[in-house]
């Protein structure tokens, strides 16, 4: 333990073997304080207890004092924890009594209690002064033999008693120099004028007292400097929300926060005063300097391990990674280190704290990789524009090459076709009769061409994908629709030859226009459907080259092409883009054999596989069934988010103590099942356990909301046995287990409630204890029993528990509430409750959680009830939650004064608050 000066009672319960303590006093009041309170805490921690009662304090007044404060006197003293022995008993084992023989006292004491078990013994008593005997030692060279004889061999821990009305100031001056610790006005005090044993004994002992004396000046200086400093450091970094310690310039720690204990899990009595870089064991896992070395030190060498680092002025500013926090999970922290200094500018010390930035560093690290995402986006999809770019201006650049061309053989069938009608002309005029039959064959072939163009622009503008082929299987019709879709013109088709399969398939191949042409069926295994329907056949396939690689699941109809006089002229085909309503097909096909929430098989795949294993009957199988405990819970307080997420977890859990291939489903709300073929009873056992050790491993990693999950199984071994029966069996057998598992799994969840307010900071534990100090204190006022009380103190921890389910952006609204958020935050009662229903150690006080806001003129909530119809309980918490409310800082306004806040609750009485109560409350705390 640290001796820095500190409370009496708390050092007391702290003490360590062979501490050695002198206890200076005049008062009975001081003497009860110190060794009331040495007797108690060995009693509780226990240690075995030695008393030397002397005249004035006898042993009766002992035990009196004892049982004031609660401790079974009788059961201690019949165990042996306990021994008050008299100066009659101590005449009795030491006649005549001389130091010696004390000393032989204490180590036969000690030894027995070290056999019976106990890690030390304490011992205390009034200083016998042996005058009796002319043999007897000098009481201050027996108090130094003590500690060259006794206490470095022994555990043992001893406060002796000098009382500066029966003993001589220069006998009680000499005791100073033979005690290393000193307690006085209900404090510990380091002693700097002890003289060690070694010393005591030397010839030269004048010599070494004038050394000490010379010395200590100094050191109280620096002793009572760096107490004070130390306790303000200790007040003002204790309440620091990020981790804070702080070492003196020896580099020992001094100073080390609750909120580093959480981090680092070393708690400040087992680092406190430890120096040689042991403060960085908990952080990196090795003794090494880091930030709060270089404020005390030369430590250049370390600066390259942050991954920031700024020093501005003395102060020091730094960002890293550091691998054991939180239990060795790991973190990323920002560190801020300063030099603390005396009242004369000289450097006495350092100070750091940390801050976890682990979150803030994964949202920086995601939207990193995001922008270079996009970066890659940007440049693949400019590549794209620019290859398309470049293909649409060859496209242009050919077209208006082929419209010159046009132009050229327009104007050549014009100079033709004036030729024609000059040779025309010159056949009509000298052959009659071959002009009328040139006259009905330019007829026939004008109506042949108009039909043509009309078979054209029809097959132009058709919303489906069209080409048609000729007798010879050239492309003579080749659709916008299909341009858009195949990405390629008609003029790059026209009048090719079997090239009409290269645009979807990248190879010349049989499609359905060849089945349609040649009457053949090679094209039909390429088709995932295909039907036959007179001359016409129609498909599906899905073609992977379609729009630059993503593939298309394409529907097609084809038909061949006759003459009037029945002779096959060519073919057609028709072509539908189908993927949109393929991929909801198979999507509508998955949700309905899926639960939407965690992927898994649903009820209805669930209930067909058991049916088809039903049918082989030859088959030996297993089922084992699991239930989420507590999710109605989770879901009344924590909503369904949370209740999902719960799920998902589960089904996790569940999935991973299978094989891929084995046959996991969602069943219910909150129910799964497994469906084992071939399996037996050992396997299924062991599934059933690999189960539960994953549900172990998913606490040890998610401490903020434990899962648990209630299995059964049964195992067909019988051919005549029905799947639904086995079904059944293993239901029942999972209920008989959540029976089991019912109230531990809840009672988790109303701890991890608890944590999740405090998480929150909405109840602290200082807001806690002093509710329930408030409460004792009023309670104890007007006579109510201990038990009484203990339940109360139970209360004021639990009131506020279903605020849980209230949002934080009601909870911590700095203005006035409306009036939905008032209705809302009135719910916090019967939420509460219902909370409290569910805990067996919650539920005497759950009838108090709900009525804990009831006035006593009848104005509250949630039941309107008034007067003494209100429970006494509920009554006293109101007063001491309303005097911590106006006393403490909230978010929509500062802290009122001690005084303020009693005429306050004065002012409420009759209207708010039990008069009566009041009345006591005021006068309980006006002296305050």
């Amino acid at each position: 333990m640290s001796f820095n000066p500190a409370d009496i009672e708390e050092a007391f319960y702290n003490i360590n073997p062979h501490d050695h303590f002198c206890l200076i006093y005049r008062t009975p009041e001081e003497w009860r304080a110190a060794v009331v309170s040495f007797l108690i805490a060995g009693l509780i921690k226990g240690d075995k207890c030695l008393y030397l009662a002397d005249d004035t304090h006898t042993a009766g007044q002992i035990r009196q004092y004892l049982r004031e404060a609660e401790i079974d006197v009788a059961a201690a003293e019949t165990s042996g924890q306990l021994i008050i022995l008299q100066k009659a008993d101590i005449f009795t084992k030491l006649n005549p009594i001389v130091h010696a023989g004390i000393i032989d006292l204490l180590i036969d004491e000690t030894n027995k209690a070290v056999a019976g078990g106990y890690p030390l013994l304490r011992v205390t008593g009034e200083m016998i002064m042996p005058e009796c005997h002319p043999d007897s030692d000098k009481p201050l060279a027996y108090e130094a033999r003590l500690n060259r004889e006794f206490f470095p061999g022994y555990p043992c821990a001893a406060l002796c008693q000098f009382n500066r009305n029966k003993i001589p100031p220069a006998l009680i001056k000499e005791a100073l120099k033979t005690h290393p610790l000193l307690v006085k006005d209900r404090r510990f005090h380091k002693n700097f004028y002890y003289i060690p044993p070694g010393e005591y004994f030397d010839p030269k002992r004048s010599d070494n007292e004038i050394d000490y004396l010379l010395d200590v000046l100094e050191r109280e200086r620096d002793s009572n400097y760096f107490t004070t400093l130390n306790q303000q450091l200790q007040d003002m970094i204790k309440l620091f929300p990020d981790a804070t310690f702080a070492v003196n310039r020896d580099k020992k720690v001094v100073a080390w926060n609750q909120a580093i204990e959480e981090m680092t899990g070393m708690r400040k009595e087992d680092i406190i005063g430890k120096g040689d870089f042991a403060y960085a064991i908990p952080l990196y896992g090795e003794k090494r300097p880091f930030l709060i070395d270089m404020i005390l030190g030369d430590f250049p060498e370390i600066e390259h391990q942050y991954d920031y680092f700024e020093k501005k002025g003395s102060t020091i500013y730094a960002e890293t990674y550091v691998p054991f926090p939180f239990k060795e999970k790991g973190a990323y922290l920002w560190g801020i280190a300063s030099p603390l200094f005396d009242s004369n500018g000289d450097l006495i010390g350092a100070v750091e704290s940390f801050r976890d930035i682990t979150k803030y560093k994964q949202i920086e690290f995601e939207l990193r990789d995001h922008r270079a995402h996009l970066e890659k986006s940007i440049n693949e999809r400019t590549n794209e524009l620019t290859v398309a770019n470049e293909q649409l201006r060859r496209e242009i650049s050919e077209r208006k090459q082929a419209e010159v061309e046009l132009k050229k053989t327009n104007e050549a069938l014009a100079m033709a076709n004036e030729e024609l009608i000059a040779i025309n002309e010159e056949l009509l005029s000298t052959e009659e009769e071959l002009k009328l039959q040139f006259e009905k064959l330019q007829a026939s072939e004008g109506a042949l061409a108009s039909a043509n163009r009309r078979l054209q622009d029809i097959i132009e503008f058709l919303p489906d994908a069209i080409f048609v082929v000729d007798n010879d299987k050239r492309v003579i019709a080749w659709n916008r629709a299909i341009e858009e879709m195949t990405g390629v013109p008609k003029e790059k088709m026209l009048g090719k030859s079997n090239a009409y399969a290269i645009p979807f398939y990248g190879e010349t191949r049989h499609i359905l226009i060849d089945v349609a042409f040649e009457m053949n069926e090679n094209a039909k295994p390429q088709y995932y459907s295909y039907k036959k329907d007179g001359h016409s056949v129609h498909g599906s396939a899905f073609v992977p080259r379609m729009y630059g690689g993503k593939g298309a699941y394409l529907w097609g109809i084809a038909s061949p092409l006759f003459d009037r006089d029945g002779n096959l002229a060519g073919a057609i085909e028709s072509i539908r883009d189908i993927t949109e309503q393929r991929l909801m097909e198979n999507q509508l096909k998955y949700l309905s054999m899926h639960d939407s929430l965690t992927g898994l098989h649903n009820r209805a795949y669930f209930e067909e596989k058991m049916r088809r294993l039903e049918e082989r009957r030859d088959i030996s199988a297993g089922i084992i069934v699991c239930d989420v405990d507590g999710l109605k819970l989770v879901n009344d307080t924590l909503g369904h988010d949370t209740g999902d997420l719960l799920l998902i977890a589960a089904a996790s859990v569940i999935k991973d103590s299978f094989r891929e291939n084995d046959m996991i489903a969602r069943i219910g709300g909150d129910e799964f099942a497994v469906l084992l073929p071939n399996s037996e009873i050992k396997i299924i056992e062991s599934a059933c356990d690999r189960i539960q050790e994953g549900v172990a491993r998913h606490n040890a990693a998610n401490l903020e909301l434990p899962l648990s999950i209630s299995a059964g199984f049964a195992v067909r071994s019988d051919e005549s046995v029905k799947m639904s029966d086995l079904f059944k069996e293993a239901d029942n057998k999972m209920y008989r287990e959540k029976l089991h598992r019912h109230q531990s799994a809840r009672s988790a969840i109303v701890q991890t409630l608890m944590k999740a307010l405090e998480a929150r900071d909405f109840i602290t534990e200082e807001h806690a204890e002093r509710i329930q100090s408030l409460v004792s204190n009023l309670a104890a006022a007007i006579d109510l029993s201990e038990r009484s009380i203990n339940d109360l103190r139970l209360l004021a921890q639990f009131h506020d528990i279903g605020k849980i389910g209230i949002p934080d952006s009601i909870l911590m609204k700095p203005g006035f509430l409306t009036i939905d958020e008032v209705v809302e935050m009135r719910q916090h009662c019967e939420i509460g409750h219902r909370i409290a229903m569910l805990s067996p150690d919650l539920v005497p006080i759950a009838g108090w959680i709900l009525k804990h806001h009831e006035w006593w003129n009848g104005q509250g909530y949630p039941l309107g009830l008034k007067k003494e119809e209100i429970p006494l309980e509920c009554r006293i918490l109101a007063i001491a939650d309303a005097y911590d409310a106006m006393t403490s800082n909230r978010p929509y306004r500062k802290a009122m004064s001690h005084e303020a806040a009693l005429a306050e609750l004065a002012k409420c009485a009759d209207i708010q608050f039990d008069p009566y109560l009041v009345e006591k409350f005021v006068r309980l705390h006006k002296c305050r």
